[in-house]
């Protein structure tokens, strides 16, 4: 039989959150979670700055071979240039009322380094209702001019036949001609990529995965293996299928030779382990405020949806990778949905870690826990995590980070891995941090998390596991600690704790797993992450 919350608590729990909800009117307290993201964890959001060459496109003359505005108010052309580079549109307006033009202007592009690039010229007569489009294309019934930029070649080829001249064939109107330039500017320093780093289990075979860019082509490679500063192997493909036979970590060197003889380098490391048959348990919990229901703007969506619909992805992650219902303990908000085993009550929440788990969890068990709802971090009293989606101000709801480490004391396992999806939840590290445990907050103990930036990178990239990859928690938390930092605001900022230190590791940079906190430039044993590099769901 589940136990009950006594008066006592209550009343001691509405003082917490008596705190809780002053201290949520200052702004170096904030509480709320904001709505930004999206389950789309595959889209990418590609910026005009981006990338390491540039190609520019000149514009230098211009002539209509008949007049695009034959009216007595219109003297004469009104040109605009449309310039589509790679999918990116750029457009220049020039004077009004001239047929004949030399304008010299410059789109210019920056992208990541590929062989070829689409570009398309389009010409138009601006008009007060229609644009005309101006032909300058030698083909009947096309009027733009089409090119592909070979970058390794420095020329293109298309429609003009690579003459940077481009007329039209005079059937189509208005028949225009048009000059222009191609030319790009990339850094050819040499550039080698490694990947990494890589996990196989003992005897497994695990496939590398070499880069480079720059410098002249063909490139030769060169892979070097060395276990405790002894050289173990070596390979001279660009991407190696290996196997080794033993526990432990393998520092992987990768030198690219190119034609001309010059060479880059790059590091990685491989962790060989020794797969345990171990029982998973999973804790799933929706959680919320019951004010969350209510949307406070138009078009808006209620705050305690975005936690179940977290939940929901979450579950059915698991659910994905393998595990059967009987191996996850699923509280889905405030009603009860496929697959659920209870609505979300405090109440559950403890049953679930103290009972439930308790009763599965042995000292060679993995558990994962994983709450999301609102937060707040209340100094000397720690972070919260409300629970109670459907029941507006029932505020001793609330799971307080240091009644949840009493909860976790009670049980066993192997390794225990806690994911807390709330604002200002960094207090949980602090008061569940110990040995075998990972502890990872979507932020810090002072900064908002938004709703969707953590979870869905999180699990989206424990989805990706495959015959070929098999993502760790560290894994997931970089992949997650990657999006944060890349596209929400600079104030969320994850932490993980995985060596008992009960110091958060993470910043408003994208962070790497293990943590080189001694600087040496080896990932060790105690460096936060070492752990979830070898955890698996």
């Amino acid at each position: 039989m589940r136990g009950k919350t006594t008066i006592v608590e209550r009343i001691l729990v509405i003082l917490i959150i008596f705190l809780f909800l002053v201290t949520s009117f200052f702004p170096s307290i904030t509480a709320g979670k904001v709505k930004t993201f999206s389950k789309n964890v595959n889209k990418k959001t590609i910026a005009k700055t981006m990338g390491n060459c540039k190609i520019f496109v000149k514009i230098k003359e211009i002539k209509a071979l008949e007049n695009p505005d034959p009216w007595p108010w219109a003297a004469a052309a009104d040109f605009k240039v449309i310039v589509k580079i790679d999918g990116f549109t750029y457009s220049k307006s020039f004077d009004s009322d001239k047929n004949h033009i030399y304008p010299n202007w410059i789109a210019t592009h920056s992208f990541e380094y590929k062989e070829k690039i689409d570009i398309n010229i389009k010409l138009v007569d601006r008009d007060p209702d229609t644009d005309d489009v101006c032909d300058i294309n030698p083909e009947v019934g096309v009027k733009s001019c089409s090119l592909t930029y070979n970058v390794n070649k420095d020329s293109w080829s298309g429609d003009d036949d690579g003459t940077g001249h481009s007329k039209g064939d005079g059937k189509d109107k208005p028949q225009c001609e048009i000059w222009f330039e191609i030319w790009d500017e990339c850094n050819d320093e040499m550039s080698v990529d490694a990947g990494g780093p890589y996990r196989a289990k003992v005897g497994e075979e695990i496939q590398l995965y070499g880069s480079a860019t720059g410098g002249q082509p063909p490139y030769r490679w060169r892979w070097y293996f060395y276990k405790n500063s002894e050289k173990i192997g070596q390979a001279e493909v660009q991407n190696p299928v290996v196997k080794f036979y033993s526990v432990g970590k393998i520092d992987v060197f990768l030198r690219v030779y190119d034609d001309s003889g010059d060479f880059a380098d790059d590091y990685t490391t491989l962790t060989i382990f020794e797969e345990e048959k171990k029982d998973k348990y999973v804790v799933i919990v929706a959680g919320g405020d019951g004010l969350g229901d209510v949307s406070w703007w138009p078009d808006d969506r209620a705050d305690d949806e975005d936690f179940e619909e977290e939940a929901e992805y979450a579950y059915e992650t698991f659910k994905n990778l393998g595990y059967s219902d009987d191996d996850i303990y699923y509280l889905s908000g405030k009603s009860l949905k496929k697959g659920g085993d209870a609505v979300t009550t405090k109440d559950n929440v403890k049953y679930a870690i103290t009972k439930w788990l308790k009763s599965k969890s042995d000292k060679n068990s993995d558990i994962f826990i994983f709450i999301a709802g609102h937060g707040v971090y209340i100094p000397k009293l720690g972070s919260v995590v409300a629970v109670y989606p459907g029941r507006p101000w029932n505020v001793w709801e609330v799971v307080m980070s240091k009644e949840m480490a009493l909860w976790l004391s009670e049980l066993k396992y192997s390794t225990c891995t806690v994911v807390i999806e709330a604002c200002q939840s960094g207090g949980f590290i602090e008061d569940l941090s110990g040995r075998n445990r990972i502890i990872m907050t979507a932020s810090d103990h002072f900064n908002p998390a938004y709703c969707g930036s953590f979870p869905y990178p999180f699990f989206g990239e424990l989805r990706k596991t495959s015959d070929t990859y098999k993502p760790s928690y560290s894994d997931a938390w970089m992949a997650a600690d990657k999006r944060v930092d890349g596209n929400s605001p600079d104030e969320q900022n994850p932490l993980i704790d995985d060596n008992g230190d009960r110091k958060g590791y993470g910043d408003n940079r994208v962070n790497l797993l293990p943590n080189d906190k001694d600087g040496d430039g080896k990932y060790d044993p105690g460096e936060d992450g070492w752990l979830a590099i070898q955890t698996f769901p």
